[in-house]
């Protein structure tokens, strides 16, 4: 039985109240996307130690004894943002750490999860490393904010809505290029959340969402199915090193892409100097989250719909083996970044 008291009963006639205001919708919880030109500027680089996700989305062949790393191009100054909406980032990380100065701030938390921005779980220190960490991330020079929206026993749909709120606002206010990534998700479809992530896309602001860890249709779940044929989201499946989809990823065709999301190394929030392997579609999003900066940096301007067709269009098709009870139409595209973005 649900016990409603009168503060609470007060809040919500002013709601009602406001002109601004249309509807109302019953709140809803929010779970972790986890189970625990050519040749002339390009140069063999491999990443001391980096987890194996980076070799896979730099090369179309298997992973199979020793191959040669392909080119990664340095971009000492990239000049985008990356918003991990999440559990907060542990910003002194040595992940990163650059001339004594940090690349990642934590700077809005919701009241649902005490009001600092802080991470008390290291899902969002995790995320941020792959998709900026200067040993184990994709974008290794971008800058990564922390929008803490989760706890350590996840968190609400208004809550992710709020935080979707800042930063249309703050984006809107500084024309920084910028992407989000939502390694996060419900058991269910909110129309909330999705018209949340709908208005995000609508100004100019590429998300990028995981498919869900429930091995079934990604489009009975907020906010993945705002991918695919659902709308301009991107919607990340998960992979392992032998490409086979992982076991509890979501599919179907409201998802868009498949990246490396099986032990995926990256910072947590432990300690400056620590990391952890960890599995599921919230691993496989920062990939595609990573890529989509890098790409913002030089094509600024690009609409969430470009992007979009952008990294569909340079994967690398039917090499990972989907699930059988995967819904028809699922794509099996892994995510490519070639030498040149």
């Amino acid at each position: 039985m649900m016990i409603i008291t009168i503060q609470a009963m007060i809040y919500f006639l002013q709601i009602l109240a406001r002109n601004d205001v249309t509807s109302v919708d019953q709140n809803v919880k929010i779970s972790l996307a986890r189970r625990l030109p050519k040749g002339d500027k390009c140069r063999n680089f491999r990443p001391k130690r980096a987890n194996w996700g980076i070799r896979r989305i730099t090369c179309p062949d298997p992973i199979t004894g020793l191959k040669p790393w392909p080119c990664y191009r340095y971009e000492p100054e990239m000049d985008v943002d990356i918003y991990i909406v999440d559990s907060g980032i542990l910003t002194t990380h040595e992940e990163f750490q650059e001339k004594g100065e940090s690349r990642a701030e934590c700077l809005f938390a919701t009241d649902d999860v005490g009001g600092v921005c802080v991470d008390d779980d290291g899902h969002g220190t995790h995320v941020a490393g792959v998709a900026s960490g200067k040993k184990f991330g994709v974008a290794k020079e971008a800058s990564v904010i922390g929008v803490k929206v989760l706890g350590k026993e996840g968190g609400t749909g208004c809550g992710v809505i709020a935080g979707l709120r800042w930063i249309q606002r703050r984006v809107n206010g500084n024309n920084r290029p910028s992407v989000i990534n939502m390694s996060l998700g419900t058991n269910i479809r909110w129309a909330p959340l999705d018209n949340a992530v709908k208005s995000t896309l609508g100004e100019n602001i590429p998300v990028v969402v995981a498919a869900g860890n429930a091995a079934r249709d990604a489009c009975l779940e907020s906010p993945a199915a705002v991918g695919g044929v659902g709308g301009d989201a991107i919607t990340v499946m998960a992979s392992d090193r032998n490409d086979i989809m992982y076991t509890l990823s979501n599919c179907g065709t409201c998802t868009d892409i498949i990246a490396p999301g099986v032990k995926i190394k990256s910072a947590i929030n432990t300690g400056t100097d620590q990391y952890d392997a960890w599995d599921g579609s919230s691993m496989a999003t920062p990939f595609v989250a990573g890529l989509v900066a890098r790409y913002l940096a030089q094509n600024n301007g690009k609409t969430p719909a470009e992007l979009k067709k952008w990294i569909t269009g340079s994967a690398a098709k039917d090499l990972i083996t989907v699930r059988a009870n995967c819904p028809a139409g699922t794509p099996n595209l892994l995510v490519q970044s070639g030498c040149y973005l």
